[in-house]
């Protein structure tokens, strides 16, 4: 698995600067009319069930949508998005609670956020990770979820942009969502969205990459919704517990290492007690790593997790079993299962892409001929299952369509297997 800190560096934004959505589709509208025909894939995303065959579960893809997915249309469904979201804040401004999303989450209340009753958990339940302003894998998600299960519930586990250019256009999608879908879509804070903040005049951020911020600065349309995001995100949960087990967070979680935190999960008296920004801030930033040993700040390791499940289980009487995050950007089908190193508790990270993030020319030879062989992914969405991971999609986008919204480079065939 390939850790954001390893990659995490910016971008030159001048060599790919970000266009506002108006201008982008009237780019889009006269490249499309050009040459539209040549470059649309024949053939929609396919999914692929990784416990099913894939001939079985192309045939059920096929059977409920087929669409080719021009680049024009995703982003007038972004222009549309935008539109309906400014009209909304300019009614409500920054009252968050006039928002409402799954779970019976009430805006900044509760960030830590516990499902008693089995039944809130919905018949049809899904897992979005991380996107990245990736709007092409944002757009076959929501696709392909729309049409399998027209009245899902959608919990969104973090890291809406930066990396990718369409940062904008994603939050514009999300943010129409939960209004035009009430009480059915949950996003998670993830570490770049706490991390953007606004001082002296300019935006800013805590993490690299962090194309976004200088997005909004070089945009100024975009400077008060800007600044309403980021009071959004701050009242966004940090963390989900769902009855059966699930423990879904966008990293990790506290540690009970006090000598390496300088606090301890055992400090905690009470579930109020982590609402307190030292534990709301490990849920977002942790990372759980795949091996036996306990680990230094910002990781967490087997012990750690398995000690914080043990305390959670026991402060709120439901069970703590198994962990859903997103954070770490695995290199291979975009998840990855930790059941070898957690048996006890098994983790999935899940990872909503269709292209690799390729850094600069900075990078190292070797980790830059890494993240280019896997230049062009495959998102993965997950759906819920009781008792258990949630179930892992796979949604092979056509090549030719991804490389319409991303700069992507392939590895020449002698290569390839390196």
């Amino acid at each position: 698995m390939c850790s954001e800190q390893d990659i995490e560096k910016p971008a030159p934004i001048a060599e790919n600067p970000e266009t506002p959505i108006s201008e982008n589709l009237e780019t889009l509208v006269a490249e499309n009319l050009e040459s539209p025909i040549a470059e649309m894939p024949e053939t929609p995303a396919v999914a692929h069930e990784t416990s099913v065959p894939e001939e079985a579960a192309k045939e059920a893809w096929n059977a409920v949508e087929q669409i080719a997915w021009p680049k024009v249309s995703i982003l007038e469904k972004a222009r549309r998005s935008e539109k309906s979201v400014r009209e909304w804040i300019d009614t409500y401004g920054s009252k968050f609670e006039q928002f409402e999303f799954a779970f019976n989450f009430f805006a900044g209340q509760n960030r830590v956020h516990l499902v008693y009753d089995a039944a809130e958990i919905p018949a049809d339940l899904w897992f979005i990770g991380d996107v990245h302003g990736d709007i092409l894998a944002l757009d076959a998600a929501l696709s392909f979820i729309d049409a399998r299960t027209p009245d899902a519930t959608i919990v969104f586990l973090g890291d809406l942009f930066d990396r990718f250019e369409y940062g904008v256009e994603v939050v514009m999608r999300v943010l129409a969502l939960i209004k035009e879908r009430p009480g059915r879509i949950l996003w998670i804070a993830g570490n770049h969205d706490d991390g953007l903040f606004y001082e002296d005049g300019k935006f800013g951020s805590k993490v690299l990459p962090s194309e976004f911020c200088c997005f909004l600065n070089e945009h100024k349309e975009y400077k008060e919704f800007g600044k309403w995001l980021i009071d959004f995100c701050k009242i966004l949960p940090r963390a989900l517990f769902l009855p059966d087990g699930l423990f879904v967070a966008h990293g990790g979680c506290p540690s009970f290492d006090m000598n390496t935190f300088g606090y301890s999960i055992d400090d905690v008296r009470q579930l109020e007690d982590l609402e307190d920004e030292k534990y709301l801030h490990t849920f977002i930033w942790n990372r759980v790593i795949p091996d036996q040993d306990d680990k230094g700040e910002p990781e967490v390791g087997k012990n750690d997790l398995l000690h914080f499940m043990e305390k959670m289980e026991k402060m709120s009487g439901i069970p703590v079993k198994r962990m859903l995050r997103g954070h770490d950007h695995c290199k291979e089908s975009r998840h990855e299962f930790f059941e070898s190193y957690y048996p006890q508790a098994p983790v999935l990270t899940l990872t909503t892409m269709s292209a690799w993030y390729l850094g600069n020319e900075d990078f190292p030879p070797e980790l830059m001929a890494q993240m280019r062989k896997k230049s062009i992914t495959t998102p993965a969405i997950a759906q819920y299952r009781h008792g258990e991971l949630p179930k892992v999609y796979t949604l092979d986008i056509p090549k030719a369509l991804v490389r319409q919204f991303h700069k992507v480079e392939d590895l020449p065939n002698e290569l390839q297997d390196k």
